[in-house]
């Protein structure tokens, strides 16, 4: 009887270890598939490569379209989750990036069709928060209790999925790059929506929580320190927009192509290894601390920028300003979360995950607006003396700047409960 007793145990164990071990496979494969989603998202960024006529006018209008089409997307995104599951919505995104590919391949293949170029940076408009939207909800729900660590790690792979589509690019610059770049994509995309469809679960959000998702709490508990939170990810995205590709005109005065480059491709390397080598810091020092220090270090490096002119104190403020950014976001979603913890336990509210979930998305649709209205600027400058003007990074230590005295307030200003009824 024993022996049944103790077999029985250990197969329960082996088991429960087996779960364990697919549960993070899922995950792990999951945020491959956020590499892959950035890697084609920075592909379609700025539409350059795929205009013979680089017309600002057109340029403009195509950008205007992709993030007037992700800020809807993002706003609607609690209503897409809640009709199609947050399965189909992310299989409805993936194939979305799939369709742009397949539209600027026909479009290559054609010499240059400006519909079919419009009509894909559409679905990357559909597709681009969606993704993200979707994978912090799965994980989310996922592992709450380690909920910073798996955005951390989400971070890591989105960065790197950056990376790697600058290097590819400035490797096989003419090399017929876009058409290689479709091919092997569209590949790597179905094999993800495959496995979407095959592995991905439809997690089930607790029931007794259900209800918290299709309510006003979260505007009731929050209000207006939720639209400060989103500010602030606004800045934040105009900053790194700044340093990721305003400042690539603006490096060009001072350094060959291959050095300004290299001076990007450092910046978001060292986004990386910000992420990986700062994450234990947080443990041991408390994150207020540490994002105080961040932002000084941040303004004190955006400041030292401005006045290089040599390739080497050009590219040691790369280095600095990327590992200095690379925390920004996984910070302000922890501070958020914080936030949304002390206010449900205070109005006594069973569970902090919808309001995380909901406000994490909304602080994405803030950050893509950042990045928007940043990129819609350097076009609209381009080829004017503004584009070269050090005043970049003066707007830079602006916006961090806002983004200091914002969280500082956020962090030691009192929200005011309210029960839910």
């Amino acid at each position: 009887m024993t022996l049944f007793i103790a077999f029985g145990i250990r197969k329960e164990m082996t088991n429960h270890t087996y779960r364990m071990f697919e549960r993070h496979v899922i995950a792990l494969t999951l945020f491959l598939i956020c590499t892959l989603h950035t890697m084609i998202y920075n592909f379609f960024q700025i539409p350059y490569t795929f205009l013979k006529d680089n017309i600002p006018a057109t340029i403009i209008a195509l950008n205007i379209l992709l993030y007037s089409v992700a800020l809807i997307t993002a706003l609607l995104y609690p209503l897409l989750i809640r009709f199609f599951t947050l399965k189909y919505t992310l299989i409805g995104a993936l194939f979305c990036n799939a369709l742009a590919l397949i539209c600027i391949w026909i479009s290559e293949a054609l010499g240059e069709f400006f519909p079919l170029i419009a009509l894909s940076i559409f679905f990357i408009g559909l597709s681009c928060i969606s993704v993200i939207n979707c994978l912090i909800s799965y994980i989310t729900i996922e592992f709450p209790k380690t909920l910073a660590i798996a955005i951390v790690g989400l971070f890591i792979f989105a960065n790197l999925g950056i990376l790697i589509q600058s290097v590819l690019y400035d490797y096989f610059l003419g090399k017929n790059f876009n058409v290689i770049f479709c091919v092997v994509s569209l590949f790597l995309l179905f094999a993800s929506i495959w496995f979407v469809h095959v592995k991905f679960f439809n997690i089930s959000f607790p029931k007794h929580l259900a209800h918290l998702r299709h309510s006003n709490i979260l505007w009731k508990e929050l209000h207006y320190r939720l639209a400060l939170f989103v500010l602030v990810m606004l800045c934040y995205g105009a900053v790194e927009t700044i340093f990721a590709i305003w400042s690539l005109d603006y490096l060009e005065q001072f350094l060959s192509l291959a050095n300004v480059n290299l001076a990007t491709t450092l910046f978001f390397l060292f986004m990386i290894i910000g992420l990986i080598t700062l994450l234990p810091s947080i443990y041991f020092y408390s994150a207020r601390k540490i994002f105080s220090f961040l932002v000084l270090f941040m303004i004190g490096v955006t400041y030292f920028l401005a006045w290089q002119t040599n390739l080497l104190p050009l590219l040691a403020g790369y280095i600095a300003a990327g590992f200095g950014c690379s925390v920004v976001v996984a910070i302000l979603i922890a501070f958020f979360e914080e936030e949304t913890i002390v206010s449900c336990r205070r109005s006594k509210i069973p569970s902090h995950l919808p309001f995380t979930e909901i406000g994490i998305s909304l602080m994405m649709g803030g950050y893509f607006t950042g990045v928007g209205i940043t990129t819609l600027l350097i076009i609209k400058f381009q080829s004017t003396p503004q584009i070269t003007d050090r005043a970049i990074f003066y707007w830079a230590v602006f916006f961090f700047i806002i983004i200091g005295l914002v969280s500082t307030y956020l962090n030691w200003g009192a929200s005011r409960p309210i029960k839910a009824k």
